[in-house]
C-alpha cells in the first residue's frame, strides 16, 4: 500500500469524490509511493496553487485533479464539455499548477530536473464520456491513473527519475511551501469552489451563484483597515471602476465585463466577473498562426469593433494582448476581451495573428 501523508489538522481530502480516488490509489498503489492530499502549495509570492492529491514516486511528481462527474462529459483539446455545458478545462488548469510547482522545485538546483506531470482523475465513470485521442494521457479513469501512475511509460514518460534521495528532498520542499487548502469561502450569494490565485491585496476564486448556479470568477480585493479612511475610500472605488464600465457599456456581446461588485462582510470588495470557458488566443497561438487568413481576420475583426464601441460610449481601454481574447475552438462565435484585465499589446496581437512573431514590445 501507498503511505497518505498528512500534516497536522490535515483531515484529508474536502469531498466523496477526492475520498474515492485517494483511498483507491493507496489500496493500490505500491509502497514506495506517497500520498499528499488536500495541500496549497505556494509557488511565487504570495500565490498559491490548489492541489487535491500529490503523489510522490520513483518516476516523477504527480499532480492530481479529481473531477466527480456523473453526466455527460466531453473532453475536447480546447474546450470542456458537462452536460451540454462549457466548462473551464481542467487539463489546462492542471498544467499550469504542474508548471508552477515545477519553477518552484527548480529553485533548488538539485531538483531542477524533477519532472512534475498533471493528471485528471475521475472519481467514478460518467454516464457518457468523449475524450480526444490527443487527451488520453491527460484525462482518466481511477483504473488508469493506477496504471499510468505505477508504470508512466504508458503516457510517455522515462521510468526512474526520482530516486529516493531526491524524492526525500521534494518531500522537504513541499512540506516547507505547502499548507491545508482551506475551507470554501462564501460571498454573498455567491460560493466559492476553487482558489485560483491569491497576490498581495487580492484573491481570484471560481465560484457558483448559490441560487441559478451559475458559474463566475471572483475577484476579492482586500482593503487595509489600518489605512487612513480617504485612502480606503480611494481603494474602494478604484476596485468599483471596472464593474462601473459595465453601467456604461451595457450588455455587449463581444466585451466581458463584471457583471457587479459588492462589499463583503470582511470590508473586501467582490468583483463578480463572467467565466468565459474559451480558451485565450495566448493559449492558442500556436494553433492560430496556421489558421486561414479568414479566421484571422475575423478575429482583428471583432477586436476592433469592440474597441470602437468602447471610445464611442466613453471608455478607454488599457492595452490589449492575446491574454484577454477568447476564441472558441470552431472559430465561429465571437471574441470576447476583457479590457480592464489585459497585460500585453494591439502589436503584440496582429504579430502572433498576421506575421506569425511573438513581440513583447509596447505601442
Amino acid at each position: 500500500m501507498a503511505t497518505i501523508h498528512l500534516a497536522a489538522g490535515n483531515e484529508g481530502p474536502v469531498n466523496e469524490g477526492e475520498q474515492a480516488v485517494l483511498a483507491f490509489l493507496a489500496q493500490n498503489l505500491p509502497d514506495n509511493f506517497e500520498l499528499h492530499p488536500n495541500l496549497q502549495i505556494s509557488v511565487g509570492r504570495a500565490d498559491l496553487v490548489e492541489c487535491d492529491i500529490v503523489v510522490l514516486g520513483p518516476d516523477c511528481v504527480w499532480i492530481v485533479e479529481v473531477k466527480d462527474l456523473a453526466g455527460q462529459v466531453k473532453v475536447e483539446e480546447h474546450e470542456f464539455w458537462v452536460n451540454g455545458e462549457p466548462r473551464r478545462h481542467p487539463v489546462a488548469q492542471t498544467r499550469l499548477k504542474a508548471q508552477k510547482i515545477k519553477s518552484r522545485l527548480a529553485l533548488m538546483p538539485e531538483l531542477a530536473d524533477v519532472w512534475v506531470q498533471p493528471l485528471v482523475v475521475f472519481a467514478r465513470e460518467p454516464a457518457a464520456l468523449s475524450i480526444a485521442p490527443t487527451m488520453t494521457s491527460f484525462v482518466v479513469s481511477k483504473q488508469r491513473a493506477l496504471a499510468v501512475i505505477a508504470d508512466p511509460t504508458l503516457v510517455g514518460l522515462h521510468p526512474g527519475r526520482l530516486p529516493s534521495a531526491k524524492l526525500v528532498k521534494v518531500r522537504g520542499r513541499l512540506a516547507i511551501d505547502s499548507s491545508i487548502k482551506k475551507p470554501r469561502a462564501k460571498f454573498g450569494a455567491y460560493r466559492a469552489t476553487e482558489l485560483l490565485s491569491v497576490g498581495l491585496d487580492r484573491q481570484w476564486w471560481l465560484a457558483s451563484q448559490e441560487v441559478m448556479g451559475t458559474s463566475v470568477l471572483l475577484e476579492v480585493i482586500q482593503i487595509d483597515p489600518a489605512l487612513p479612511a480617504a485612502e480606503k475610500e480611494r481603494r474602494r472605488n478604484e476596485a468599483y471602476r471596472a464593474a462601473k464600465v459595465r453601467a456604461r457599456l451595457g450588455a455587449y456581446p463581444w466585451v466581458l465585463t463584471p457583471e457587479t461588485a459588492f462589499n463583503s462582510d470582511d470590508g473586501a470588495v467582490v468583483v463578480v466577473h463572467p467565466n468565459d470557458p474559451s480558451p485565450s488566443l495566448d493559449e492558442r497561438s500556436a494553433e492560430a498562426v496556421g489558421q486561414s487568413d479568414d479566421f484571422k481576420r475575423r478575429v482583428v475583426g471583432r477586436v476592433a469593433a469592440a474597441v470602437d464601441f468602447c471610445h464611442s460610449k466613453g471608455v478607454i481601454h488599457r492595452t490589449i494582448g492575446p491574454r484577454c481574447i477568447f476564441v472558441p475552438v470552431n472559430g465561429n462565435a465571437p471574441v470576447s476581451y476583457t479590457h480592464l484585465r489585459a497585460h500585453e499589446t494591439v502589436l503584440d496581437l496582429v504579430c502572433r495573428l498576421l506575421l506569425e512573431k511573438k513581440n513583447e514590445s509596447q505601442v
